[in-house]
């Protein structure tokens, strides 16, 4: 056997520090990441890593819909990479938005409907809560517009923890006073007439392109998804 040089003490291991990413533009930290919560397109999360947090910025339309599923987490999922994007490192917390400014918003005249948390909501309703105007945004985020927790201009939480999950659902259009007029019934001259009336309506399902009639006007479902609610 060899000799080798006599040793005393313990060697002592650095150990090896993780360089902190540059910070991404925004300053503070958004929201923690939530597993099996649901993201709109292009939303921001922080996730903690050692010594520091990272902001990740989830796909567009329709990736996002991936962004809260399983193997797809910032953190460490498998197919991180496909439904997020690293965006910077972050310190703090970002502060909370104000209620829309009805100075800062567009005009639109009379008021729609107030918000009504019975009514089944579909893409493109348009709603008002304290003279702001809301809409409801394109399917498949439109199914979160009747849910509860997702009351246009309502937030869960309050200061830097507040939630707003409504704008998944809804977007705000501008501001409004007084109401809109009520439309008029469909005159029948300015009508089509397809002549012989097909059955009345009844409560059945129904299918895109069925043809039914009520009061002598003809009635066409919808294309899917929209034909679900004829």
């Amino acid at each position: 056997i060899k000799e080798s040089a006599e040793c005393t003490g313990n060697a002592s291991v650095t150990p090896a520090t993780v360089p902190v990413p540059a910070a991404w533009g925004d300053g503070g930290c958004p929201n923690a990441f939530v597993s099996g919560a649901d993201y709109a397109a292009a939303e921001i999360v922080s996730v903690q890593r050692t010594g520091f947090k990272m902001v990740y910025q989830c796909a567009n339309e329709p990736t996002n819909l991936f962004c809260g599923m399983a193997g797809y987490e910032p953190t460490d999922g498998l197919y991180a990479d496909q439904a997020w994007t690293a965006l910077g490192s972050c310190s703090g917390t970002i502060a909370p938005t104000s209620s829309p400014n009805f100075v800062s918003l567009d005009d639109v005249g009379g008021c729609p409907g107030e918000y009504d948390s019975g009514v089944e909501y579909m893409e493109g309703d348009k709603i008002s809560n304290n003279r702001v105007v809301y809409q409801c945004k394109s399917f498949p985020l439109s199914q979160r517009c009747s849910q509860i927790g997702y009351e246009p201009g309502n937030s869960i939480g309050s200061g830097a923890q507040a939630v707003e999950f409504w704008r998944k659902a809804w977007s705000v259009v501008g501001s409004c006073s007084g109401s809109i007029a009520p439309t008029s019934s469909p005159v029948f001259v300015s009508l089509t007439d397809v002549v012989g009336c097909p059955d009345e309506w009844s409560q059945q399902t129904y299918e895109e392109g069925d043809r039914v009639s009520s009061m002598k006007l003809v009635f066409e479902c919808k294309a899917d998804p929209l034909s679900s609610h004829c």
